[in-house]
């Protein structure tokens, strides 16, 4: 992935999180327990405006963003607390950030 890419997706994702779109169509189904729902950056705008629907049934939500670099977690975080999601932490690592929290 080149840089210009990953820099794409990382604004697209400061951009959604500060203003998420309205509406949409749902492209995520409630995961199992244990396992992280991975986002892909075409998908951003459908994942961000409806978290509520990424919670696994225990109550806790694991995203992966790819290809989003350390820039955008502060607004991820905020988003997130802005829903009602307690225990929030973004993780960045090669792959892109890994976002965990409770409800």
């Amino acid at each position: 992935m080149t840089n210009i890419n990953k820099l794409y997706a990382t604004l697209l994702l400061i951009r959604y999180s500060i203003s998420p779109p309205k509406g949409g169509e749902q492209l995520f189904f409630p995961p199992e327990n244990g396992s992280t729902t991975v986002i892909p950056p075409a998908a951003f705008s459908a994942a961000i405006p409806d978290l509520n629907s990424l919670l696994r049934p225990d109550g806790t939500l694991e995203l992966m963003f790819e290809e989003a670099q350390h820039a955008a977690a502060p607004f991820l975080l905020s988003r997130l607390k802005r829903n009602g999601f307690s225990n929030c932490r973004a993780i960045v690592n090669s792959q892109g950030i890994l976002v965990t929290a409770l409800r």
